[in-house]
């Protein structure tokens, strides 16, 4: 169980880390001359997706701390036998779960709007399709 929560832990931080790195290189690494309105719609599924990581995780990472302290340390956040709450460990890990589960499709829709041919961000519409050459 230990091991489990320390692995929780790690991963949260590095989910927390990969949600700034990404937003940082969106914010910085844009081509010269683009504008906030000219970003492509994948650009900012992918800068929401990295806010709600940054946002969502540090929620299961405290519970993932707080479950790593009642095991060595002896505290009371989620054993009963100690006045602890059971039913916290199941509100601090589903809170964090559900914007999380919200953030996956949300690249998915970026690259979806991109790539279908009657989209107002592709370059053209099917009416307007011609054959090379």
């Amino acid at each position: 169980m230990d091991s489990y929560l320390v692995g929780f832990a790690v991963i949260g931080i590095g989910m927390i880390a990969a949600g700034f790195n990404l937003a940082c290189t969106i914010i910085n690494y844009r081509a010269p001359g683009m504008t906030w309105s000219r970003v492509p719609i994948f650009v900012w599924a992918v800068l929401a997706t990295c806010a709600l990581l940054t946002l969502a995780t540090p929620s299961l990472l405290a519970a993932g701390y707080f479950g790593i302290l009642d095991r060595t340390a002896q505290t009371a956040f989620f054993v009963t036998e100690h006045g602890g709450s059971s039913f916290l460990w199941q509100n601090s890990s589903g809170s964090s779960a559900i914007p999380r589960c919200t953030s996956w499709p949300c690249p998915a829709s970026g690259w979806s709007w991109r790539c279908c041919p009657c989209s107002p961000a592709s370059r053209s519409s099917p009416t307007e399709w011609r054959p090379p050459g």
